[in-house]
């Protein structure tokens, strides 16, 4: 037996959101204090003078000042909701069915799983086109055919895609639900 500890993989999207509104600020921030330094080295102090006079004639218990406050805070604390709670997770955990060596773990990716599951809808006689969504735990299919009659198609495309996800020995494998949509020839 192997004395290591064991870590569950479990990969989240990054902060890209935060970061991006963070450096934005941070660099239109910058970007307005070095015009105003440039702005005054050159002998134009208009714009700083300007800038000073509008946050100097800011009272206290101005309505303005609550507002200015409350909005930075709001983005202050969504910023830092967004930055400590984690995403939904990317990736899937598939069982030991894939035969790998002890302690490894096979993932796939949620988009991977979508993949698969419209190739497997795609190859069914009768579909025509297939797009994926998977969402949560439900894995959201809608084809398109050009049968007339299509209620024999959807449950044969949600038992075939159903079955085919479960074989891929998923932890928790999303359900499969399927829209059929007529596509005429005109």
């Amino acid at each position: 037996m192997s004395s290591t500890p064991t870590r569950t993989l479990r990969r989240r999207p990054s902060r890209t959101v935060p970061a991006t509104v963070t450096a934005l600020v941070l660099v239109l921030g910058g970007a307005a204090l070095a015009w105003a330094g440039i702005a005054g080295l050159t002998g134009d102090t208009t714009l700083a003078e300007g800038s000073l006079a509008a946050g100097s004639g800011l009272a206290w218990g101005s309505p303005a000042l609550y507002a200015t406050v409350a909005v930075l805070a709001v983005l202050g604390l969504v910023l830092l909701f967004a930055a400590l709670v984690p995403g939904r997770r990317t990736l899937l955990t598939a069982g030991s069915t894939w035969g790998g060596p002890e302690g490894t773990t096979t993932v796939l990716s949620r988009s991977a799983v979508e993949r698969f599951a419209v190739a497997r809808a795609e190859q069914i006689d009768g579909v025509s086109s297939a797009k994926g969504s998977l969402r949560g735990a439900r894995l959201k299919l809608s084809v398109t055919t050009y049968l007339l009659s299509t209620g024999d198609l959807q449950q044969t495309v949600r038992n075939a895609v159903q079955s085919s996800v479960d074989d891929l020995g998923l932890e928790s494998a999303p359900r499969v639900r399927t829209s059929i949509r007529t596509e005429h020839d005109d």
